[in-house]
């Protein structure tokens, strides 16, 4: 009896280590797919770039919900969606980029009263099926050295040993 729990339990252990390396080939997939696609959103190949920001928007990375945001802003491969693209600005703003923030205020303060409400009611929403809770994700700021530019590194909260490649 005391062999069969020993063995059981190494089992359970190999197992939870098969499931760790799976989880990890699967999110490194999902950061690779959302760097394509930002590449291929600033080249202008807006097609490829919306198949491949959509997915890891929906699952709450930051860079592909703020990409995302700007196609529907801009109706590139998308129709043209002011409400969409404030659901998904409002939602990466989460992060609390500045530059980002700045940019949901200047559309959002040109908005009419009406439409604010619409907006507010969007980014709820979407703060409620796509945001860091929901989606368990651990979203951080990184700034450049010697750059304005900021950095966003997301990775699954529940998978806290897994770390985003630089």
């Amino acid at each position: 009896m005391r062999a069969f729990a020993i063995v059981f339990l190494l089992l359970m252990v190999v197992n939870d280590s098969l499931a760790d390396e799976a989880d990890d080939a699967k999110w490194t997939t999902l950061y690779n797919k959302e760097k394509a696609g930002v590449r291929y959103y600033k080249k202008g190949s807006y097609k490829k770039a919306y198949e491949k920001l959509l997915y890891p928007a929906q699952l709450g990375l930051k860079d592909a919900q703020y990409y995302l945001s700007f196609m529907y802003l801009k109706g590139q491969h998308v129709n043209q969606s002011l409400a969409t693209g404030m659901a998904w600005l409002g939602v990466a703003c989460e992060i609390e980029v500045r530059q980002w923030q700045q940019t949901f205020d200047q559309i959002y303060n040109a908005l009419d009263v009406e439409q604010r409400k619409i907006i507010d009611q969007k980014v709820a929403g979407y703060i409620q099926l796509y945001g860091m809770e929901t989606q368990e994700m651990d979203c951080t700021r990184v700034a450049r050295t010697g750059s304005r530019k900021v950095t966003v590194n997301c990775r699954k909260a529940v998978n806290a040993r897994w770390q985003p490649k630089k």
